[in-house]
């Protein structure tokens, strides 16, 4: 019978921790670098705090800064891809849908 590890068997705690001392550099240099919104800038950054912690969930992080600033990094074009790609249009109640491209 197989068992799974609780979150206190992993190093999920511990990698968020050793991550959260690099939040607010990794914050500004893609705020910067992408010209986001803060609250933009947030998601994505803890986002990406999460991704790295669930990628290394029974192993530590090496380089927790430089593995977070990767991650954000590869979240914030992901977005700018999209973006480019589905174009957003301001919210309209009086409009019904998108105006068409």
């Amino acid at each position: 019978m197989h068992t799974f590890a609780t979150p206190e068997e992993t190093a999920f705690p511990d990698c968020l921790l050793a991550l959260a001392p690099h939040e607010t550099t990794v914050k500004l240099s893609i705020r910067g670098r992408y010209r986001l919104s803060e609250a933009d800038t947030q998601d994505l950054v803890r986002d990406a705090m999460l991704r790295v912690c669930l990628r290394n969930e029974y192993t530590a992080v090496r380089r927790p800064g430089a593995a977070l600033q990767i991650a954000a990094d590869n979240a914030a074009k992901d977005d700018w891809r999209r973006t480019r790609r589905y174009s957003r249009c301001p919210v309209d109640d009086a409009l019904p849908a998108c105006p068409a491209a």
